[in-house]
């Protein structure tokens, strides 16, 4: 049986990491979770991931210099940005850096699935 998709959902928010991961799983997705833009960059170099759900807003690193590190992979994993603190500048530098997808907090669970589902 070939492997599941892995994805990784980045956000401080502890109930937008637990919401994402039950939706995503229930999607037949294997799901990580970081809450730092650290902890996501580290789990980046250690696995290998299909799809990457991305808050901008971290404490540390913050979620644009985490697509810039992702980026940098060979390949790199597709980037939805998930944000309640988008604004039409943020979006565009998401998408300029590659970001595949931005989603507005609050998002809707079919959002997410309709993104995942694109991606």
């Amino acid at each position: 049986m070939p492997d599941r998709l892995k994805v990784l959902v980045v956000d401080d928010e502890k109930s937008i990491r637990t919401t994402l991961r039950t939706s995503l799983e229930d999607m037949g997705l294997e799901v990580l979770t970081a809450a730092s833009g650290e902890e996501a960059v580290g789990l980046s170099e250690r696995e290998d991931l299909s799809l990457v759900m991305l808050d901008l807003k971290l404490p540390g690193i913050d979620g644009l210099e985490v697509l810039r590190r992702l980026r940098e992979r060979n390949p790199a994993p597709p980037v939805v940005i998930i944000s309640a603190h988008g604004t039409v500048g943020s979006a565009a530098s998401a998408m300029h850096l590659g970001a595949v997808d931005f989603l507005q907090k609050p998002f809707s669970l079919d959002e997410v699935k309709c993104a995942v589902e694109d991606v």
